[in-house]
């Protein structure tokens, strides 16, 4: 084993420690790795002396007075793939055909400031052609009352897709966080 080998297992089972804590670790092992091989030391001399990356890691862990790593992984997964299995699967497809749902009805209310201007120009042009009337006035506050509406639309639409998207990614964190055993902050 080399020592970047070696480093990324520890890393792997200091993932219980913050981000920082684990690149202090790591910084601490590598500068005194380079200090024993300027001193002449091998490689394999010197990962013999750090000893197996799980043991440094268990040592740095009760150092920093981080909790112990909880049993219970493996029930917690087979908990988790039971309720993907039996609620996530239809929750998500639930969660997936509102998403298509907002989507289509944010995309409709583009199509409908687009059919009140093209209403709006025909009849313009239509009276253009053929004079003014009554039916072609009406027909012309029918094609701005659309787009109107449709831009009015717009704003609703996106906050409400854009809301739901967060709630999605909010759940998958959450539920990636629960099978790790980890209990962080949102």
């Amino acid at each position: 084993m080399t020592f970047k080998q070696w480093n990324r297992k520890l890393d792997k089972k200091l993932s219980a420690l913050p981000r920082g804590e684990r690149e202090k670790v790591q910084a601490y092992y590598s500068e005194l790795y380079m200090d024993k091989q300027e001193a002449g030391m091998t490689e394999a001399a010197i990962l013999a002396e750090f000893g197996p990356p799980e043991e440094a890691a268990a040592r740095a862990l009760e150092e920093s007075g981080a909790p112990k790593a909880k049993k219970g992984a493996i029930g917690r997964f087979f908990i988790a793939l039971v309720l993907f299995l039996f609620v996530g699967i239809p929750v998500l497809a639930v969660i997936f055909s509102l998403a298509v749902i907002a989507a289509a009805v944010f995309i409709s209310s583009f199509a409908v400031i687009a059919a009140g201007i093209v209403d709006f120009i025909y009849f313009a042009v239509q009276m253009g052609l053929y004079g003014v009337s009554g039916a072609y006035i009406a027909h012309l506050g029918i094609g701005l009352g659309c787009a109107g509406v449709g831009f009015l639309l717009v704003p609703p639409f996106l906050f409400l897709t854009k809301k739901l998207l967060i709630v999605c990614g909010k759940l998958f964190k959450a539920t990636g966080r629960y099978i790790r055993g980890k209990r962080e902050a949102y």
